[in-house]
């Protein structure tokens, strides 16, 4: 399935030390770095994924990482279903953004 990014937000990575069974935080933030999270949704505006990458920091401003790509491919399995709601605007979005199928 094709999944297109609609929405990009740039701001902090954090890195924190998490007990694993219980989820608690232990520690952190560890680390901070300039970050990416992009929102992916599908044509239909019935599933969407959040990735986030490191950013590139150049003169003042930060880009996303230069493997950046605007379309991925991937199994329904691992986006998440879109309430009701929200799949028209995502469904406008991919539409105003780009030609889908």
């Amino acid at each position: 399935m094709q999944l297109y990014a609609i929405q990009c937000r740039a701001g902090l990575l954090l890195e924190w030390l998490v007990n694993t069974r219980t989820g608690k935080l232990l520690r952190g933030p560890l680390s901070e770095k300039p970050g990416i999270r992009v929102l992916y949704v599908t044509a239909d505006g019935e599933h969407a994924l959040v990735k986030e990458s490191e950013a590139r920091e150049t003169d003042g401003s930060w880009k996303p990482p230069k493997q950046f790509t605007s379309v991925i491919a991937k199994d329904i399995e691992e986006a998440d279903p879109v309430p009701d709601s929200s799949q028209d605007h995502y469904r406008r979005s991919v539409e105003e953004l780009y030609d889908p199928p």
